[in-house]
């Protein structure tokens, strides 16, 4: 099963929800509602993603689903912080080989 690559050079990179919460997140309503609900959202399919790949012998068994997708996330969320308030398209190489080190038999 392929992993879902969304780092690139675009803005918008990261979990769908990760830049927006940054700015509604302090602020009780619906907005902050619905973005939660979307970080949710992605958090628990990455969860799902990474509990398949151990089912079906893609990753080690004592990888932790929950514990990985948090990771994953905090570096694409990380990237996406980084590229928005910089612009160095660099962070995504960096992303990158954040991913590869924790999903080691992802294609170069």
């Amino acid at each position: 099963m392929p992993w879902p690559s969304p780092i690139s050079t675009s803005p918008w990179n990261g979990s769908p929800a990760g830049t927006r919460a940054a700015d509604v997140g302090t602020r009780p309503g619906p907005v902050r509602d619905a973005v939660a609900a979307q970080q949710s959202d992605w958090m628990q399919l990455l969860e799902r993603l990474a509990y398949k790949a151990v089912e079906h012998g893609e990753l080690e068994p004592d990888v932790d689903p929950a514990q990985l997708a948090f990771e994953l996330n905090a570096v694409l969320v990380s990237a996406n912080t980084s590229f928005i308030l910089h612009g160095n398209p660099a962070v995504f190489e960096r992303a990158r080989a954040a991913v590869r080190g924790r999903l080691p038999g992802l294609p170069r």
